[in-house]
Formats: structure tokens, C-alpha cells, sequence
């Protein structure tokens, strides 16, 4: 299973790539892999309110919700009642951990999704100067730059590409947790 730390924000990269376009063509697969994750999420979602069943009803209404936020907190409060009427310690535990993770990845997509391409300055560099394109904050954004505009976070491709990966593994095992959920409930052992 994927470390609880595994979406924190990167470091800044050395450096950017050589054109714009292969930005642009990450950063749609990062949102459709994080779109991928959000359907095992509301299957993980369906199973703590229906592990009987799945019903669509039930991920429509997780989908409904506009700020991923809200739908955490929904999983999180309806793991309460799960495990309230069907405990187990190591699996509590499980989610917990997944609507961390979920969370986390969630942060890394939003600074993706919201992000500019451009041919930032990255201030990590040996010396401030153009070392080629990246996604970073736009100018406005004053909570992920600072007083003097230095951008919080700076993507160049293939760190966009490791998290495409994580977020694949994270999609997959996070709905072999609502598998797990399901098996619990019609008192199936669990295997971890």
C-alpha cells in the first residue's frame, strides 16, 4: 500500500522543459488519472454507506459535491458509522490513511489543475535565470507565492509524470479498500 507520505509538494525542480507543449499534454493526463482516482474514491464512498450494494445513486451524489474537501469529509463521517456498527481496528485504520492520501493527492492536483505554464524563474537554481518551462502559480495567486512573488511550487514534466504514476497506484488501491470494505461486511476475512 502507498505510503501515507507519498503526495507531499516537491521540491523545486534543476530544471524545466525545453517547450511548453509537453507541460500541457502532462498536465491533462495528471487530470484524467486524478479523474479515474475520484471513481474509486466514490466506490470507496458507496461501500462504507451501502457494502451490500453498489448503487448509483450513491456515487452520483459523492460526485455532486464540488470541492473534493466535502467529499473527504463525507467518506470520513460515513467510515465513522461503518465502523461503528462493523469494527475493525487495521481497517479503520486503512481508510483513514486513503482519505489522507486522498487528500494530499488532491492538494497536487490543484496546484496542476490551477497552474500556468510559462517559463518561470526558478529560484533554486544556481543563478536566477531561465531554466526553461515549468507549471507554476499564476502572479495573482498570493497563497502559493510570496511578499516577493517566488512561486511555492514549480513542475517541470516528469514530476508531473511521477505523480500520474502514484496517482494510478493510489486509483487501484483505493478500490481494493472498498473491496475490503465489502468483503468485511458479508464477513469475509480481509486480506491486507
Amino acid at each position: 500500500m502507498l505510503d501515507p507520505n507519498t503526495f507531499p509538494r516537491p521540491d523545486f525542480p534543476a530544471k524545466g522543459d525545453e517547450t511548453p507543449d509537453v507541460l500541457y499534454h502532462a498536465v491533462g493526463r495528471a487530470l484524467t488519472y486524478w479523474e479515474i482516482a475520484e471513481q474509486s474514491y466514490a466506490s470507496l464512498f458507496n461501500a462504507l454507506v451501502s457494502p451490500q450494494a453498489p448503487l448509483f445513486a450513491l456515487q452520483r451524489a459523492y460526485g455532486s459535491l464540488a470541492a473534493a474537501r466535502g467529499r473527504k469529509d463525507m467518506s470520513a463521517i460515513a467510515a465513522e458509522v461503518y465502523f461503528r456498527d462493523h469494527p475493525h481496528e487495521e481497517l479503520e485504520k486503512l481508510v483513514r490513511r486513503f482519505l489522507k492520501l486522498y487528500s494530499d493527492a488532491g492538494a497536487r492536483r490543484n496546484e496542476l489543475a490551477h497552474g500556468i505554464v510559462a517559463g518561470h524563474l526558478n529560484p533554486e537554481a544556481e543563478q536566477i535565470k531561465f531554466t526553461g518551462y515549468y507549471l507554476g502559480p499564476s502572479g495573482w495567486n498570493s497563497n502559493k507565492r510570496d511578499e516577493w512573488l517566488t512561486a511555492k511550487y514549480l513542475y517541470n514534466s516528469q514530476m508531473i509524470d511521477d505523480y500520474i504514476d502514484k496517482v494510478g497506484i493510489l486509483a487501484n488501491q483505493a478500490y481494493s479498500v472498498s473491496k475490503m470494505l465489502t468483503d468485511h461486511f458479508i464477513g469475509l476475512t480481509v486480506k491486507f
